[in-house]
């Protein structure tokens, strides 16, 4: 008797250090039923240094790609957090190198919020602060980010994914990478991720490099 043929199931881990990218992301896990594993870390005790130690304890296992959400703002005005920074860029690229499981390194900036509001066709730079309010319909920038159905209101009406890349696109990216479907089944290959020094402290994100690795496999 034949053994059933064994369906290969797609997962992700995604790393991130906020409620609004843990409910973003598990908006989207939901809609497009994904096999995704979100992890919150916090970066209040020890910054992006505990983020990379976070990292390095997780198992590889099973896993088609680890993404890395994090905030670049904490890095802007402070060298030793710069420092960190680049610690987790030289870790992923060592990862990457290593042709295991590919770490893939989105860096925000200022924040997840600015990515948020990006969402909205008529978000040109605004205060985040301000638009999340005025245009989303929050009381505060504190109900935003605690709101479980976050990825329903930026997907909802003119507001879309679409939106955010476009607008992302024309934007600075402090990290790039190089991401091309392996030769194998199910596989990534991940080159970089490479600090762009020029672009550093400038508000933009590389959200389209976590879309272009989803998107794949559908």
């Amino acid at each position: 008797m034949s053994r059933p043929n064994r369906q290969l199931r797609k997962s992700y881990k995604v790393f991130c250090e906020g409620d609004t990218e843990y409910n973003y992301i598990e908006g989207l896990r939901k809609q497009r039923r994904l096999h995704i594993r979100i992890k919150t870390i916090d970066m209040q005790g020890g910054g992006y240094k505990n983020f990379l130690r976070k990292i390095r304890q997780e198992s590889e296992a099973n896993c088609l790609a680890k993404f890395i959400l994090i905030d670049g703002d904490r890095a802007e005005n402070d060298e030793i957090e710069k420092k960190n920074l680049l610690d987790i860029i030289n870790y992923c690229k060592v990862q990457n190198e290593s042709k295991r499981c590919p770490h893939i390194l989105i860096v925000n900036h200022p924040d997840f919020e600015y990515v948020g509001c990006s969402h909205s066709i008529h978000f040109r730079g605004q205060n985040t602060n301000a638009f999340i309010k005025d245009q989303f319909n929050y009381n505060s920038l504190d109900e935003f980010k605690s709101d479980n159905n976050i990825f329903a209101v930026l997907t909802k009406g003119d507001n879309s994914i679409d939106n955010m890349l476009n607008a992302l696109r024309t934007k600075p990216h402090v990290v790039k990478n190089t991401i091309r479907k392996a030769k194998e089944l199910f596989s990534v290959a991940v080159e970089g991720p490479i600090l762009d020094d020029e672009s550093f402290g400038k508000n933009g994100s590389n959200m389209e490099d976590f879309y272009k690795v989803i998107n794949m496999f559908e």
